[in-house]
């Protein structure tokens, strides 16, 4: 029965498009498109200084705290390397002592 009625109403609104035909541009719209087409190139709009130092910024954070870990684990000493970065991972488990 939902079958029949999805199918009747998918034909009802297949019919009510019978007739109809595409939208025509008018040939001075059309005239208008065609006049700007060749006439607009690519803007090159450079990169506003305020963002160029805030990426810099970030870049040297990262860089600083990457170097800050490298040093850390690196006086840590080969033996205690892998039971530091094991104890620091898994630190959230247990929970701050006061």
């Amino acid at each position: 029965m939902e079958t029949e009625k999805k199918d009747q109403w998918i034909a009802e609104t297949l019919n009510s498009l019978q007739g109809m035909q595409r939208a025509e541009l008018s040939a001075e719209v059309q005239a208008k498109t065609i006049a700007r087409l060749p006439n607009k190139r690519a803007k090159i709009v450079p990169l506003a200084p305020r963002p160029a130092w805030q990426a810099a910024a970030c870049i040297l954070v990262l860089v600083a705290a990457n170097a800050f870990a490298c040093f850390r684990f690196a006086q840590a000493g080969p033996a205690q390397q892998g039971s530091t970065l094991a104890k620091e991972y898994f630190a959230f488990t247990n929970p701050p002592e006061l």
